[in-house]
């Protein structure tokens, strides 16, 4: 006889993740379960409970995974590249993540206790990067003296808007730019503020 097949944590998590957003955050752990194809005492024996199966599955790495991208920066290109840069790749995970933290704050669990499983939540975790990579930038003499904090939460926030209007009113958004155009545009308008006197 066959040996049942192993699914890994990470496996779970993706099928658990893909369910949610088809059915919603109250969708049973049947069929959690079933879409895998475990039994429900198998998820419940790895997991603990449904709280802790959803909110695994629907707390997002990527931000963890920008953050440690910046942990390096800035290089040596111009800093409103590489603003650019990170801000399109910031656009394009946004547009993915903001759907789980939609699903996770309407799933009832409490996201408070949840976040004492994490020991600093990943987007305070890619509000720090951002902050620092900004002082490394200007200790460099490539940006004015500035408000670190205020700039990030700034960039952060104007970029988690178009994603979250997105994904509350899908084409009623009415965005005449693409996110590309709208990134630029954005990054630009921040360097004005932020880039060196000799720059602007």
């Amino acid at each position: 006889m066959a040996r049942p097949r192993q699914f890994t944590d990470e496996e779970i998590l993706t099928a658990t993740r893909e369910v949610v957003l088809r059915e919603g955050p109250s969708v049973s752990t049947t069929v959690i379960a079933k879409e895998i194809g475990l039994s429900q005492a198998a998820l419940f024996k790895r997991f603990g409970t449904k709280a802790s199966l959803i909110g695994r599955a629907l707390i997002p790495a990527e931000p963890m995974n920008i953050a440690a991208g910046l942990m390096d920066g800035p290089d040596d290109r111009p800093i409103d590249v590489q603003l650019n840069e990170i801000g399109t790749t910031f656009q394009k995970t946004l547009t993915k993540i903001v759907p789980l933290m939609m699903a996770l704050k309407n799933s009832g669990i409490n996201i408070h206790d949840l976040a004492l499983e994490i020991p600093v939540p990943p987007p305070v975790i890619l509000r720090l990067a951002i902050i620092e990579w900004l002082k490394r930038a200007e200790a460099q003499g490539r940006l004015r003296a500035l408000d670190h904090e205020a700039t990030a939460q700034l960039f952060m926030g104007g970029l988690a808007s178009r994603a979250m209007l997105r994904h509350m009113l899908g084409e009623r958004s009415q965005f005449a730019q693409t996110d590309e155009a709208f990134v630029a545009g954005a990054i630009n308008t921040i360097w004005n503020g932020i880039a060196p006197v000799e720059a602007t």
